[in-house]
């Protein structure tokens, strides 16, 4: 929440096209790392070591390390910022870095993120109208499709697609995306 405002600062002096190609390359990156992980998902990790993050599963409560406290601020900043500047970084970035530093269950990665999301909006949609940019008729709409598209979405099929294929899928939207939009901006 903090960084989401120096985004939009930055994002209100930075050229359309450079932040485009800013867009371009954190998809290309977080598609990657995204098939990565579920491929690292298929391979035997026994002998790996356990993630930063740890729930318990007899409580159910975070094991909270300087590690894992460590992880979850950078994450925290790098969504808020990236949200601030590119408009992206919620979704984008929380889940596959969730996914890689805890081994928190796909409904509360998901939670998490929704949470997060949330307080990261609040913060660029109120530096958006403090700058005046605010262009109410395209974000009432989307905002409100977005969000009965999440809520739909989360409820049919977080607990029915197991983790690896939802991160494969997730994977080549990213890399579509990056494509599609490193084309527009060639053209």
């Amino acid at each position: 929440m903090l960084l989401a405002p120096l985004g939009v600062k930055l994002a209100q002096n930075t050229p359309n096209q450079l932040l485009s190609i800013g867009l371009v390359g954190i998809l290309l990156f977080v598609g990657i790392l995204s098939w990565h992980q579920a491929r690292q998902h298929s391979i035997d990790n026994s002998h790996s070591s356990p993630p930063a993050c740890m729930v318990n599963p007899a409580t159910s409560q975070l094991f909270w390390t300087a590690s894992c406290t460590k992880r979850l601020i950078s994450i925290g900043a790098i969504a808020g910022f990236l949200s601030g500047l590119l408009g992206v970084g919620g979704g984008f970035v929380i889940v596959p870095s969730l996914n890689k530093v805890s081994n928190f269950n796909p409904a509360t990665v998901v939670t998490t993120t929704l949470a997060t999301i949330a307080l990261i909006s609040a913060s660029t949609i109120s530096s958006h109208i403090h700058a005046n940019t605010m262009d109410w008729h395209i974000a009432i709409p989307s905002a409100s499709g977005t969000a009965l598209a999440m809520l739909v979405t989360t409820e049919m099929l977080t607990s029915k697609i197991p983790k690896q294929s939802s991160e494969k899928v997730f994977s080549l939207l990213c890399l579509v995306a990056a494509t599609h939009l490193a084309i527009s901006i060639a053209s």
